[in-house]
């Protein structure tokens, strides 16, 4: 997003926490620093603070969220007046720091919704009626209304909005995830990766963080029902806090051979992995809050001109179903998914004419420049906002 912005000619600059994710502890080259400002690409400057960093979603992740409000105040005063503040939830308690910082420069603040929090902590149990609940409920009523415009990532969340949180149509600005369809591209230089491309057989890759919302025993389940076909092998690559039991999980059913773990790369890096594999797959737990998800992860398969296997129903799956981007199996079904990756192992074929129409399907409707121009036209229709070319 921010270098899409950037190719529009908006000045850009980043706040956020040292790097710490997905392992949930800070990488070392930022150990020991309170504060780091550095310089990206395209001139997109980041500032970084100091976090308890903290996986899961216990009371040392709550700590990390908590802490990082703290501190966020001594990252903003680095930046330089701009004439938006745009803070991405969940969680929600980081845009009550963004909205006094909006207010005291006098900015317009634009609030993203990519989770809808604290809905998620209630269904997985992490939160109980009660005091605590309300307080965050009246939080984000206060939110929804004080900032200037909300921008949800899916057609989920945005009917949420609408018909439960009570947002008026008018405040909302659509910006689902999307690709950058150069980077992430069928014909992108390869990169090696042990294990993946130099795979005789057919490689399936889950790519990114190894969490609970994932549901991802169902990929071992899959491949325990595929341990005769020595042909297929499954990697799993990035890190997160559910990687350590998939790891045990898969040494006790003796699966070793077929499944392997990756550490997570650079997306640049990844971009000349994707290529080599058969087909990416993507899983979802089955949980309500999931039906109105559309995972950032399943942009750059397409994008690659792989086709996606889908284990979850919804938005995503209605998706690439409709595109004819890959399978769509259901959530949590490991025979189903088995079923998939058989198919698209003994046919590349289909595989590549899957992969194909998830190509066409991000470079149609979600390259980040064509998301990020008309985000921006949405915004600009603010008073505000008017003048700015």
């Amino acid at each position: 997003m921010a270098t899409a912005l950037r190719r529009q000619g908006v000045e850009v600059e980043v706040v956020t926490a040292l790097p710490n994710y997905p392992t949930g502890s800070i990488f070392p080259d930022y150990r020991r620093k309170l504060l780091h400002s550095e310089t990206w690409a395209h001139d997109i400057k980041v500032h970084r603070v100091w976090l308890a960093a903290a996986q899961g979603s216990g009371f040392r992740r709550l700590l990390s969220f908590a802490s990082f409000a703290a501190l966020l105040p001594l990252a903003l005063q680095r930046v330089e007046r701009p004439d938006v503040v745009f803070v991405n939830s969940s969680p929600l308690t980081f845009a009550p720091v963004a909205l006094r910082a909006a207010r005291r420069w006098k900015a317009t603040p634009v609030l993203g919704i990519s989770d809808l929090w604290p809905d998620g902590l209630v269904e997985i149990g992490s939160l109980k009626p009660g005091r605590v609940l309300s307080i965050l409920l009246r939080l984000e009523a206060k939110m929804y209304r004080e900032f200037s415009m909300i921008t949800p990532v899916t057609d989920g969340i945005k009917t949420t909005l609408l018909s439960r949180k009570g947002v008026p149509e008018s405040k909302l600005a659509f910006l689902p995830n999307g690709v950058d369809t150069e980077l992430f591209h069928p014909d992108q230089e390869a990169v090696e990766l042990e294990g993946v491309t130099d795979h005789a057989g057919a490689v399936f890759a889950f790519g990114g963080t190894m969490g609970y919302f994932q549901g991802l025993d169902v990929v071992i389940d899959a491949m325990d029902q595929l341990r005769d076909r020595h042909d297929i092998r499954f990697a799993f690559i990035g890190d997160g806090n559910e990687r350590v039991r998939l790891e045990e999980e898969v040494v006790r059913r003796n699966l070793t051979e077929s499944v392997i773990f990756r550490d997570g790369l650079p997306a640049a890096k990844f971009a000349g992995v994707l290529p080599a594999v058969r087909a990416g797959v993507v899983t979802l737990r089955d949980m309500e809050i999931n039906r109105g998800a559309r995972p950032g992860k399943t942009f750059p398969i397409m994008a690659a001109g792989r086709p996606v296997i889908f284990s979850g129903d919804g938005e995503m799956a209605e998706m690439v179903s409709d595109a004819k981007a890959g399978m769509v199996v259901a959530p949590a079904d490991g025979s189903a998914l088995a079923d998939a990756i058989r198919t698209l192992a003994d046919d590349e074929t289909l595989a590549d004419e899957l992969g194909k129409n998830g190509r066409d399907l991000t470079v149609n409707r979600f390259g980040w420049d064509a998301l990020v121009d008309s985000w921006l036209t949405t915004i600009k229709r603010l008073p505000e906002l008017s003048e700015i070319p």
